[in-house]
């Protein structure tokens, strides 16, 4: 199998993982979490300081380091959103409006990339956009928690985020990128110290640095997984494939709900299950579009 191909079906897998854990810490360990975003930010750093050690920058102009500390930034941002987000709402419902992303992705591919959309591509986008439509109907039925404009936000980063991502291994190799990428998006939440709040809580929440360190070894994982998929692959065949992070997720959500605590407010398995599958369904179509 394809190095590239592996790491691009390894990756939704750990995010899924990682997903469920932080909501998992988010519901029965923190109490603010944006302070505990914090600590995983300090953990980040750590860890991209330490890999950063290991490589050899001699030959690393700055210029090349712009594009993956872009990704990280993007990244960043969205743990701002992120764990506010795992406090009111489930990772199912969220993850399967997220995962509109990928036709931007293809989009901003097709411009800038010229990676082409082809015909398959375009009802693999209808049948997406249906599931999107049914999923959010559902949401709307229980009472989203959360401003709709924080999903949109989510949406943009995640997009810009996995865009970056695929310019820098263009022009940095993998390990520099991934150094840079999660040590820049620690720093990117960092100052969300300036809130006297914050402070305060990241006090309370270093307790919870064990939690932070395992969440963000994944993390580490998954961007290390990414990395390695786009170097091999096209942007819109990763982002693609990643499409099954929702399925998983919902899997992984119910299992844990029901052996940990809850962390869901919807536990009913079908009207989930079906957007969630749409969407699947549409991005693969997407995916196979490229193919032939």
């Amino acid at each position: 199998m394809n190095v590239a191909l592996l790491f691009a079906i390894l990756t939704p897998l750990v995010w899924g993982f990682s997903n469920i854990l932080d909501k998992y810490v988010i519901a029965h360990k923190v109490k603010n979490p944006l302070s505990f975003a914090v600590v995983a930010a300090v953990v980040n750093v750590l860890i991209g300081s330490i890999l950063a050690i290991f490589l050899d920058w001699s030959n690393v102009a700055f210029m090349d380091c712009i594009y993956p500390i872009i990704a990280g930034f993007l990244l960043g941002l969205q743990f701002y959103f992120y764990f506010l987000i795992l406090q009111k709402e489930d990772v199912s419902h969220i993850l399967g409006l997220v995962y509109i992303y990928p036709l931007l992705l293809a989009i901003l591919s097709y411009i800038f990339l010229k990676e082409v959309i082809k015909p398959l591509g375009y009802i693999g986008a209808g049948v997406l956009l249906v599931g999107i439509f049914m999923l959010s109907l559902r949401i709307r039925k229980i009472k989203l928690s959360i401003g709709v404009w924080m999903i949109i936000a989510m949406i943009l980063l995640i997009t810009g985020y996995e865009f970056f991502v695929k310019i820098a291994t263009m022009n940095l190799s993998t390990l520099h990128g991934i150094a840079i990428s999660i040590t820049s998006s620690g720093i990117t939440v960092l100052p969300a110290l300036l809130s006297s709040k914050t402070r305060k809580g990241f006090l309370r929440e270093i307790k919870n640095g064990v939690w932070a360190v395992i969440n963000e070894c994944f993390t580490f994982m998954a961007l290390f997984s990414v990395y390695f998929a786009m170097n091999g692959l096209p942007v819109t065949i990763v982002a693609s494939i990643g499409a099954i992070q929702p399925l998983i997720v919902l899997l992984i959500e119910r299992i844990a709900d029901n052996l940990f605590g809850k962390i869901t407010k919807d536990h009913l398995l079908l009207p989930k299950l079906i957007p969630i599958t749409l969407i699947v369904i549409g991005v693969i179509l997407v995916y196979i579009s490229q193919l032939v």
